[in-house]
């Protein structure tokens, strides 16, 4: 019965320089995609949070509505809360984000906090991917 394992096939051993090179390719393209994507995400958020202010407004409820009012350069503007809204401000005076341009339309989410993790999770993954793409060089120079 032959063996499953042909005579002429010799199995060589892998370089270690090698496996760093495919592993820094890996790296590299990984890091540098996801990293300029957070980058992206990073800027988008950065122009948003340029485009908001912060005032004080006025939470109260009124014949079971919960309502806010709020003044702004541009005059007085006041909606009602919505269901989320309502379980997160208490009634009396808040500091709320509210768009800069319109002065009417309230912002739900501070962009400060996202502009943060973007910036962060962005800056380690373009580092690693600089990284892995300086290792994947290493092979040339073997």
């Amino acid at each position: 019965m032959a063996s499953p394992i042909d005579a002429s096939m010799k199995v060589t051993p892998v370089n270690i320089v090698d496996t760093i090179s495919v592993i820094g390719e890996i790296l590299a393209w990984i890091g540098l995609g996801l990293g300029l994507l957070c980058l992206l995400l990073a800027q988008r958020q950065k122009k948003m949070k340029a485009g908001t202010e912060y005032l004080d407004a006025f939470v109260f409820t009124e014949e079971n509505q919960t309502s806010i009012r709020w003044m702004a350069p541009d005059g007085m503007h006041e909606r009602q809360l919505t269901y989320t809204e309502r379980r997160s401000m208490e009634c009396g005076w808040q500091t709320v984000l509210v768009d800069s341009k319109t002065h009417s339309r309230l912002v739900r989410h501070d962009p400060q906090e996202s502009l943060e993790i973007f910036s962060v999770l962005a800056k380690f993954l373009l580092g690693a991917g600089v990284l892995g793409f300086a290792l994947s060089w290493l092979s040339i120079f073997d």
